[in-house]
């Protein structure tokens, strides 16, 4: 993919003072996915992909009783992350061994995608996912949201409702991607799946989201919004294509325009910006705004790049997840599997992006 014009609008470095936000707890030792939504009065939810949980409290990814689980949470309390505090939060199994926040289904786990505050609700949108002997190890094959409708209590008290998520024949996984509300309407972005970085829209009336209504969705066809479920042959159309499964979007309060950020690459990877001005774009070209320094690590992978509008420190606050193709290294390198932090300053406006 060839890139934009040189990033001159942006200065963007690594922000290790925030990078110790994720490395204080005893026991949460790691974690992707790192989508974040603002929950009012200096409250961030975090939420993770897969975690790797000590239970020993020790602090380590290599002693007995180490376990990964499907995901996790945090609050943070603060905006500047360099300064603030957070609390993870997962659950505990019957054998008293760490179990995901959000439940397991069978021997299907989930990942969170994105997820919004609406009033008093907060909708979370997940990915259901199956293990898989070939590949990456994983098939991302479904989606499903929760509907919590007192989030401003502490997430052992949340009350979570599982919404009707209707299954399309596209395989198009609702909401694993930015989520945002915008003229009205709540608008979530998502992938095809298996094997595609075609990027497509869903809205709902923003009364209907809150009230967790998500059966009868518009999809964007291509020339307007559709209320039908689209078919493996006809209706939705891609709003971009390249943007891969997990990326952010939000509307920049100072420019109006709607900013997406994303990684770019597979395996070492870079992450890059786009705009437009509606969600269903056009969006225009990936602009890089950052390489990672672990960019050149043998079997390196730089991924889930995204941008966390709510946190202060920069004028936009970016993280991007790292792992390893060599899976003893997430082990035994204690230096990934964290989201780092990206702090990033616009040079010719001084906008929030």
């Amino acid at each position: 993919m060839a890139f934009a014009a040189p990033p001159d609008r942006f200065d963007a470095s690594a922000w290790p003072a925030a990078d110790k936000l994720f490395r204080g707890d005893p026991c949460w030792v790691g974690g992707d996915g790192a989508y974040s939504v603002e929950l009012g009065k200096g409250r961030i939810l975090w939420m993770f992909g897969d975690s790797l949980i000590d239970p020993t409290g020790s602090h380590s990814r290599k002693v007995a009783g180490v376990k990964m689980i499907g995901n996790s949470i945090a609050i943070q309390t603060g905006s500047d992350p360099s300064t603030a505090n957070i609390r993870f939060y997962w659950r505990t199994a019957p054998d008293r061994t760490p179990a995901a926040f959000f439940a397991d289904s069978g021997a299907d786990r989930f990942w969170p995608g994105g997820g919004i505050r609406i009033q008093g609700s907060l909708l979370i949108f997940l990915m259901r996912v199956k293990t898989i002997p070939d590949g990456l190890g994983f098939e991302v094959s479904g989606w499903d949201a929760v509907l919590i409708r007192n989030p401003d209590a502490a997430p052992p008290d949340w009350k979570m409702e599982w919404l009707d998520t209707p299954r399309n024949k596209l395989h198009v996984i609702v909401g694993s991607a930015g989520v945002l509300r915008d003229g009205g309407f709540v608008y979530a972005f998502g992938s095809k799946e298996p094997g595609s970085v075609c990027a497509y829209l869903v809205r709902w009336p923003e009364s209907e989201a809150r009230d967790g209504k998500l059966v009868h969705g518009q999809w964007w066809d291509g020339r307007g919004w559709s209320d039908k479920e689209p078919e493996a042959n006809n209706s939705a159309a891609p709003v971009l294509r390249g943007a891969g499964s997990e990326f952010t979007v939000h509307r920049d309060p100072k420019t109006g325009k709607l900013v997406m950020i994303h990684s770019e690459g597979f395996g070492p990877a870079d992450i890059v910006l786009r705009e437009a001005d509606q969600p269903n774009g056009p969006w225009s070209a990936p602009e890089r705004l950052y390489r990672p320094p672990e960019f050149h690590i043998p079997r390196i992978m730089i991924y889930q790049g995204k941008a966390h509008p709510g946190l202060a420190g920069g004028d936009l606050v970016l993280t991007y997840s790292t792992n390893s193709l060599d899976l003893k290294n997430l082990f035994a390198d204690a230096e990934i599997y964290y989201p780092r932090f990206v702090r990033l300053f616009n040079r010719t406006t001084g906008s929030r992006h």
